[in-house]
């Protein structure tokens, strides 16, 4: 199966996130655990160390929506920082006329 450059690097960049996620979970990060949704009380509450099983399944596809959501902002920031950097070459740029020969 082959990949192209884009669909590996939006790969890599949603498991950057994705693991970031969960180590900040793990660490006990409440800022965190409030961007993935879960709720401060319940989080507060869990024992410390590696998630069970079924905790996990319920978190998986929570950290993985937040991080897909993180990597969309990402993508946006970018488009805009793209943008303003053109709209800044535009007052530099001339208007060229053809000379006829």
């Amino acid at each position: 199966m082959t990949t192209s450059g884009g669909e590996l690097t939006d790969r890599v960049a949603g498991e950057i996130h994705r693991l970031r996620k969960g180590h900040g979970l793990q660490a006990g990060d409440l800022d965190t655990a409030r961007f993935v949704g879960i709720p401060i009380k319940l989080f507060l509450e869990q024992p410390p160390g590696p998630p069970d099983a079924a905790t996990r399944a319920i978190l998986e596809p929570m950290i993985e929506a937040a991080a897909l959501t993180q990597a969309i902002d990402e993508a946006w920031a970018l488009c805009a920082i793209l943008t303003v950097a053109a709209l800044l070459c535009v007052p530099f740029a001339r208007r060229v006329t053809a000379t006829p020969r």
